[in-house]
């Protein structure tokens, strides 16, 4: 009897280590899980909200169509990044204008191309705002199809679709050093609809004009094929 009630309690005490052990493994796993899935989260890119200001692309006014002039045209990209724990850079950017021709049922991805361009880089830090302007001077029936140039400049303006191309990157601060996700994920939004016309740049209905937003492809799938 003295041997057994000896050994009872180092048995108990085997058990009670054994369920010490198994208590802190789920623990550590548990703190792990809820580790990767914080980093996952704050990788994660964020949505960059982007808008056409005044909803218009302006086209400086053309003197002749003989000889073919060039198209010069401009317009501004307004960017915020709503995210409060990471910046955000779009690069890589091209910009394709395309003929919509009031039919918002065609995808954007078959309308006619009027013209496309790079465009800069957008960087948008936590919480900011940025904008960004596209001059660009292009050649007429080389870079411009000649309809859209003669539509131009006998004064009737074009309603299009802006798509822009680019990859997007998040940037975030994790003690002290700078953590980027996955290389940046290709994101193409589009901004419709636009008026194409000729006006004074920067003096134009632009500045009073309501802003275009731009949709991400995902979100609009009906019309982008």
């Amino acid at each position: 009897m003295d041997d057994g009630s000896k050994l009872q309690p180092t048995a108990r005490f085997r058990w009670l280590n054994l369920a010490r052990c198994t208590v802190a493994s789920v623990v550590t796993v548990l703190a792990v899980v809820v580790i990767a899935r914080a980093v996952v989260v704050l990788l994660r890119p964020e949505k960059l909200r982007l808008s056409v200001a005044g909803g218009r692309v302006s086209i400086n006014r053309m003197a002749a169509m003989k000889p073919l002039p060039r198209v010069n045209m401009s317009f501004v990209l307004r960017a915020f990044n709503p995210s409060g724990r990471a910046s955000v850079e779009y690069t890589g950017l091209t910009v394709t204008l395309r003929a919509i021709d009031g039919d918002a049922a065609s995808p954007a991805t078959a309308a006619a191309i009027i013209a496309q361009f790079p465009f800069p880089d957008v960087p948008v830090a936590q919480q900011m705002a940025h904008e960004a302007v596209a001059r660009v001077s292009l050649a007429a029936a080389e870079d411009v199809p000649l309809r859209y140039v003669k539509a131009l400049f006998d004064g009737g303006s074009i309603s299009a679709a802006i798509q822009v191309d680019g990859f997007l990157t998040t940037r975030m601060e994790i003690d002290g050093r700078i953590s980027r996700s996955d290389g940046g994920a290709a994101t193409t939004f589009y901004c419709l609809p636009v008026t194409v016309a000729v006006g004074d740049g920067d003096d134009d209905e632009s500045t009073s004009s309501r802003d275009t937003w731009c949709l991400d492809k995902s979100d609009v799938p009906a019309f982008v094929g």
